[in-house]
């Protein structure tokens, strides 16, 4: 091999480890933007929950508006909240959903308006039993989503559900369904964990919960 076939190859291995640097460097880049504007995107939500939570006084308008802000914001398919008894022993639906586009899930939707579990029962019970979220990957197949027919009936892959929390007490339960398959998301659920604590100040200012 000639010298100048060596530099040659030498210079296509540099060029090629520039080429390499550069797109990582701009890949680390694009995914710093997303997370920024992610990260922005969740702060406003919570801005606006907060704030929509202090304008009213009852649990049930704030749940409301914090489950429609929540789906048309993160983009899940339906939302559905329950309040749990003074005794911590259930939580039950209180026809208080949300959906962008019900066509297709009014089965799911219909079974879900006054549905009701007991501790440790089902997703919305294990949240109130253990007092923390719950995240399914795939609600069609997994025993503890107890519609998991429907579920699956309906399209629905992700079912999670997060608690608010006054004290040591849960008050609410609030249960999301995408038909994505969506994986546990802790960034998601810290955020979640916030709203709550917003809707649970409400409650500990002497709110009515209905």
């Amino acid at each position: 091999m000639s010298d100048s076939d060596d530099r040659y190859r030498r210079l296509e291995r540099q060029l090629a480890r520039e080429r390499a640097a550069r797109f990582e460097a701009e890949a680390i880049a694009e995914k710093g933007l997303r997370d920024l504007y992610e990260s922005r995107q969740r702060l406003e939500l919570l801005q606006r929950i907060t704030e929509g939570a202090n304008a009213v006084s009852r649990m049930r308008v704030a749940l409301d508006f914090a489950l429609g802000e929540i789906c048309s914001q993160m983009g899940w398919d339906f939302a559905n909240a329950y309040l749990a008894s003074h005794d911590q022993t259930r939580v039950e639906a209180c026809d208080l959903w949300r959906t962008p586009d019900k066509s297709g899930i009014e089965p799911f939707i219909e079974a879900s308006r006054r549905i009701a579990f007991a501790s440790g029962v089902g997703v919305p019970g294990i949240v109130l039993a253990t007092k923390t979220a719950y995240w399914i990957d795939d609600a069609r197949i997994d025993g503890k989503f107890k519609r998991r027919a429907l579920a699956a009936k309906c399209g629905f892959v992700t079912a999670c559900a997060f608690p608010v929390m006054a004290g040591d007490e849960v008050i609410a339960v609030m249960e999301f369904l995408s038909r994505r398959t969506l994986h546990r998301d802790e960034s998601l659920i810290a955020l979640m964990e916030q709203i709550g604590k917003q809707l649970a100040g409400l409650s500990n200012a002497s709110a009515t919960r209905c």
